[in-house]
Order: structure tokens, then sequence, then C-alpha cells
């Protein structure tokens, strides 16, 4: 390369990474005129100190001109776009590059959309579910409203080896953008937090809603002028549960309940359910949870008094009328009809809460949540006229495993006979052999599996395996057993009997927690600014 060339080529590199005019004095007036003393004649001496010359005047040009800009960079900046605004000629007119299913790529804008009256771009990507259901419904409604509505993926937040495989092989034809760094993190990073649709009609952005809303319907009520009651997303700050909650700028979503320590807070729209979670200092203890329907919140502060083996579905007896228990158990619309979207958002508004307990002392976790009980029975007192107790009153089926001799002696017959080869084989047409598997996740699971449904005195609900042997629960075991195990306790304790154990059935009343509906509204509803009922 000429030297005059390879210093152009430098001073466009100096645009790039901001090299000072004084540097560059001193590279070409102090490093690259003053040549060494060369075997050359006068004459082209004088022609190369001419070129040089020149090529210094062209860098100074380039160094004082503007930065040229090819594609997104960046250095580009937009001011971030709120529903109602009119798209701007630089949104129009940004460049991008899109694929299609054959693979080929090109340079693509948004304005080439821009004579259709409805435009639609989805945010998506290969590993979220509602975007790939949407993807395959725009690629069908475009066909179905060509002329009209016109859509434009971004492939966003995946890693795809081949774009137009993936795209091939769900039978897409629309083309999708790729390597957009602008769109989502910019032009409307007011809405979007990852995936997500924005919906464009006749110039306008009109909305950036929760996924649900890509349906035939949706669409032909807004080409025919016809309102639709979007619910839009919000890109909102990530919640700090260090710092005070349902506060503005961290949950701002406001407070139903308060007292010194503890709050209890509205549902938060644009966050993930988080459920109850404990941080304990030397100094102080923090308790949090939001977006958490009644039973969950209940079942959370209670859970350490509820017997082990009951879930969140059996570890609670609600006593309460008709009107409440569809308030509290109505199914959650689906996501089918547009306008159960808005349903479902009121829904939650009313029925989803959260917790935040903060003390300036240290307490376990049974301390703290004793005082998110009373919190909970004061506050849903007032506002559902509830109350929440434990009860023991549930009668429990379990089936107890059992040793007939020493751990020792089980362990020996559970190991002999194993081999390094892990393998569930059937012996016969009845065994099974089951060889160098984890004894809890194999043994006691095929055992657990066998004793489900088994009638012992009138009671034929699914038993509860509990295990007393003391046995390690990854020891690595051998054992067979026949096919024809299941419900059948005689057949079950013979087997077991070969390994030196045996299981009983006991049954007996264990603690749960009885939700109860007293009626009574306090006086005291309207101190606290409770919500309406």
């Amino acid at each position: 390369m000429k030297k005059p060339i390879f210093i152009a080529v430098m001073a466009m590199l100096c645009q790039k990474i901001r090299v000072t005019q004084s540097f560059l004095y001193l590279v070409f007036f102090k490093v690259l005129i003053p040549f060494k003393k060369l075997n050359i004649n006068e004459e082209k001496l004088k022609r190369r100190k001419r070129n040089l010359a020149k090529a210094a005047y062209f860098t100074l040009f380039i160094l004082n001109s503007p930065p040229i800009v090819f594609g997104q960079t960046k250095e580009s900046k937009f001011e971030a776009l709120t529903i109602g605004d009119s798209i701007p000629k630089t949104v129009w007119d940004m460049p991008l590059t899109i694929e299609g299913p054959k693979g080929k790529q090109k340079n693509f804008s948004l304005g080439q959309m821009k004579d259709s009256r409805l435009i639609i771009l989805e945010f998506w990507g290969s590993q979220c579910p509602p975007c790939i259901r949407a993807m395959d419904s725009l690629n069908l409604f475009s066909e179905t409203f060509k002329g009209h509505v016109r859509v434009l993926p971004f492939l966003t937040q995946s890693h795809i080896s081949s774009v137009s495989s993936f795209m091939k092989k769900r039978g897409w034809n629309l083309p999708t953008v790729v390597k957009d760094t602008l769109f989502q993190r910019q032009v409307f990073n007011k809405y979007l937090t990852g995936w997500g649709d924005v919906w464009i009609l006749d110039g306008r952005l009109i909305a950036v809603p929760k996924h649900g809303y890509i349906t035939k319907q949706t669409i032909q009520n807004l080409l025919k002028g016809q309102a639709v009651n979007f619910v839009n997303t919000h890109n909102v700050r990530k919640i700090n549960p260090q710092q005070a909650l349902f506060r503005t700028g961290n949950g701002g979503a406001g407070i139903w309940y308060k007292t010194d320590h503890s709050s209890i807070g509205r549902y938060m729209p644009d966050q993930q359910p988080q459920p109850l979670s404990f941080i304990s200092k030397q100094d102080s203890t923090i308790v949090f949870a939001w977006n958490q329907s009644l039973e969950q919140l209940l079942y959370s502060a209670y859970k350490k008094k509820i017997h082990s083996l009951f879930s969140i579905q059996n570890g609670i007896e609600w006593n309460i009328g008709p009107e409440l228990d569809a308030r509290l158990f109505k199914q959650l619309p689906q996501l089918k009809k547009t306008n159960r979207i808005a349903e479902k958002e009121a829904w939650l508004r009313k029925n989803w809460f959260g917790y935040n307990l903060r003390l300036p002392s240290a307490l376990n976790a049974e301390q703290a949540t004793e005082i998110m009980q009373g919190d909970l029975n004061k506050f849903f007192g007032l506002y559902l006229g509830i109350q929440a107790h434990i009860e023991t009153k549930s009668m429990q089926k379990f089936a107890v495993l059992r040793l007939m001799g020493s751990k020792e002696e089980t362990t020996e017959k559970l190991t002999k006979g194993l081999t390094k080869s892990k393998i569930v084989q059937g012996l016969n047409n009845d065994t099974v052999r089951h060889n160098n598997l984890p004894f809890g996740q194999h043994f006691l699971m095929r055992l657990g599996q066998s004793l489900k449904a088994i009638n012992h005195n009138g009671f034929t609900t699914e038993t509860v395996l509990i295990d007393s042997t003391g046995i390690d629960r990854s020891l690595l075991c051998y054992f067979e057993f026949p096919q024809n195990m299941w419900g059948d306790l005689s057949l079950i304790r013979k087997e077991l009997a070969r390994y030196r154990m045996t299981v009983s059935i006991e049954h007996k009343f264990v603690p749960i927690l009885v939700v109860t509906e007293t009626r009574k509204k306090s006086p005291a509803m309207k101190t606290i600014g409770l919500p309406n009922r």
C-alpha cells in the first residue's frame, strides 16, 4: 500500500477512535515527514514529501468533519416514544437488516411499510413460547389482511445458529430483522422489557401490550376504527427487596395496609410474582413477597405449622361463603379473547397482594412469620371478613417404611449383586431389575407408586410414603420388584422382607390451616384506606 493511501486510511481510523489533532501533528511532522537518509534522488524525495503533505491535509479535513454513520451504531440516540406519538422520520428511516427463510440478508427500513394502515412489530425469540405462537398467527394474518396490515418481526435475545432454518421449520414466510440494537433498547424501551409486540396505526404508536392481543378480532376492530382496550406493558425498574417496598421508585404500586414495621402492598402489573423470601442479618430482618394470591400468602405464612406432607392444594380448609369463594377461586380469564386480558388485570388488582416486613432486629423465620400471620389476619379480617388459624383435624393416611433389622444388614442386601452399569430392565414378564440406581430416587419412588390407592380399613385415598429407615437416599443399589406389586400390600411386604424392611399403614389427625369467613365488617376499615370489597 502506498504511504499516502495508508495515511488516509489512518485518518479515517483516527476519526473512529477520536485521536486529537496534536497527536496527528506529532505523527506527520515529527515522525513521518523527517525521513531517514534514503538512497533516493532529490526529485523523488520532493515528490514524496508533497504526497505526504497532501495526505496530512486530507487527514485533518476528515478529522474535523462529522462522523460517517453506516447502519445502527452505539452512538446513535433516539428519544423513546410514548403511546400516542407519531412515528418520527428518524425511526421510519432507521437502517435495518432483515433475513428471510432463504437465508439472504438485505437492507430494509420501517418506512418501506409506511403505506399500510396497521403495522405490527413482533420482538420474538426462540425461547419465548408466546412469541412463537404470535409469529405463527402473524404469518397467517399477514396474508389474510394483505394490503392493510404489514408485519415486521425482530429477532432478539436469542442464540439461533441458523435463523433461516428455524423459520423454515416453523413454516414462516415473513422475513425478520436481525442485529437490531436500537428499536428495542431505545425507541420502545419505555414499554418493552424483552419480547413483545408493538402496534402502529396510521403512523402513530397505539400500543405495546401484554401477550394475547394478536387475534383476528383485534386486527379487524382496529381497521374498522373500533377501540381495543389494550393493557400495555411498562419497562419498570427492578425491585430492590433490601429497601422498603411498594413505594415510588421501588415497586410503587401503593399500600393497602401499614404498621410501623410492615405493609401489605397492591398488585404490581409489570413484575413477575415473587414468593415469600426471608433475609436475616445481625441487626435486621426482612420478609418480602409480591404479586401473590391470598391463598399463597396464607400458606407461606403458616407453612411451618401445617403438616409437612400437605401442599397448598390440600393444606388449607376454606370455610367461606359462595360469594367469596367465587371471587377468590374464580378461574382466571383465558387469553384467547382480547377483552379478557383487561378483565384478568382487573381481577389481579383485587386479588393479588404483596407483603413486606422490615425490623431493626434479628429474628428467625418462625418469629418473622408469626408477625406476618398477625398482619394478614388483621388486614384480611377487615378487607374480606376472614380469619385463619391452625387446627388439628385432617385425617391422613401414611405408609411408613421401617427396618426389620439393622441398617447395615439392609444396606448389604441392597448392594448385593450391584454392577457399574445403570439399568432398568425387565427380567421377564413379571419382574423388573434396577441396578446401580439411587435408593431415594428409584427404590422409594417405585415403592411409593406401588402403595398408591391401597384400600386399607376403608381408606382409598392416595397413600403418602414416609421413610424412617435412615438409609442414605443417594446409596446406589440393586433391587428387583414384580410388576404386579401395584396396590397389593401383602405382595409389597413380601418383597420388602427380602431386603429386611417392612411397611405399615397408619392413620392420624394432622394440623392444617383453617380459613373461616366471619362476615363481620369492622368499622376500622375506613381508617386505613382499604379497597372496596
